[in-house]
């Protein structure tokens, strides 16, 4: 079994996504950035229309 997408991602979709670092749906995000992820991040949220300049 290849695990090499799972690891290796192109893409990530952040469900329930905020826009709040302190709180843990606002963490996934900013731990992406910080640490140069490359990939396509899709934060997913009703509540907002752009979260961290990503619509």
């Amino acid at each position: 079994m290849n695990l090499e997408h799972f690891f290796n991602p192109n893409s990530i979709a952040i469900i329930g996504a905020s826009t709040n670092i302190k709180v843990i749906n606002g963490k996934p995000l900013h731990y992406l950035k910080k640490h140069g992820f490359q990939g396509a991040v899709y934060p997913v949220n009703p509540k907002y229309t752009e979260i961290n300049r990503i619509t």
